[in-house]
């Protein structure tokens, strides 16, 4: 299986990716014209010796936000990822995500078996100032505001937590229409205010506005063919649901794609002859890259039915060393 990308846009022209411990820089000068080629530069992959593997990413106004081991390690990626440290802390659990929100860094993993998570004041840097941590039953999480979402799989529950004051944090569950009992393929995808997951016979789900008093939820229907070795990701905006498959010399992969809120069936496009193809970042709502070993593809949604892949570019580097 391919190892796990980890994507952060610093808008509006830089698409980092994080994999093991490399770091790649994709340089996007004018999204608006998708047929001028010479507007997306793959600047490279650049080993990072000093890290170890990295679990997550954030990067905003050129400052890179990392972590992996026990490290938060905070560094300048103005420089094509040939990045110089700004500073560094050790925490006391491993950490395997972190999210930027406001004058807010929230960084979080599991230990002990709770989900913990500690939050850093932005607004001292270079100074690492922790503005304090609490602990919460194990879940995938996401932060909006001043309120961290958490999904418990073995409870089907969504439970918001306000944060404002880390010192007195209060919960509160959200009712989903979903089902403890139902069989997943993959990992549920919560990001900001949006759940979303595939379910055996069911099809892809999508939950919005998780923080208004009725959120939406909307169903997309997958082929019969669909088989429990896909995956799905998800952004904001966009759900991706991807199947790569191989069987002596035939192979294959194919990107379902949608809008999240939007009762229109998922789009198929195949991306043969491209395999294995496990990772994908849309940059606008009609603009989609796709990684594969060793290109980066580029999807234009509003192209007519096969002929969404505009282009593709050599990666400098393997997307799964």
């Amino acid at each position: 299986m391919a190892a796990e990308a980890h994507f952060a846009f610093d808008p509006p022209h830089s698409l980092f990716i994080a994999i093991e411990n490399w770091v790649g820089l994709i340089d996007l000068q004018d999204l608006l014209n998708v047929e001028a080629k010479q507007d997306i530069d793959v600047v490279g992959f650049v080993k990072t010796p000093q890290l170890p593997i990295i679990r997550d990413i954030a990067v905003r106004d050129d400052v890179a936000y990392v972590v992996g081991g026990y490290q938060l390690v905070i560094m300048t990626a103005a420089f094509d990822c040939y990045w110089f440290p700004i500073t560094s802390t050790t925490l006391s659990f491993a950490p395997q995500n972190i999210e930027l929100e406001g004058e807010r860094l929230y960084v979080g993993g599991i230990a002990d078996g709770e989900l913990q998570i500690e939050a850093f004041n932005l607004a001292a840097l270079p100074a690492v100032e922790s503005l304090g941590s609490f602990a919460l039953p194990p879940a995938i999480w996401s932060v909006v505001g001043d309120q961290l979402l958490t999904y418990n799989e073995q409870r089907a529950t969504v439970t918001v937590t306000d944060v404002t004051d880390l010192g007195a944090v209060t919960a509160r569950d959200v009712p989903l229409p979903l089902d403890p009992a139902w069989q997943l393929i993959g990992r549920p995808q919560l990001v900001a205010d949006a759940l979303s997951l595939v379910v055996i016979d069911k099809g892809l789900v999508s939950i919005t506005g998780l923080l208004m008093p009725e959120p939406t939820v909307v169903w997309h229907e997958l082929p019969t063919y669909y088989s429990p070795i896909g995956s799905h990701t998800a952004q904001a905006t966009t759900l991706f649901v991807a199947f790569s498959w191989a069987d002596a010399n035939r192979y294959n992969s194919s990107v379902w794609v949608s809008t999240r809120d939007e009762q229109v069936p998922l789009r198929e496009i195949s991306l043969y002859p491209h395999f294995p193809v496990f990772h994908f970042y849309a940059i606008r709502d009609n603009l989609v890259f796709a990684f594969s070993d060793y290109s980066l593809i580029v999807i234009d949604l509003t192209a007519p039915a096969g002929q969404e892949i505009v282009r593709t570019y050599p990666l400098r580097g393997r997307l799964d060393q």
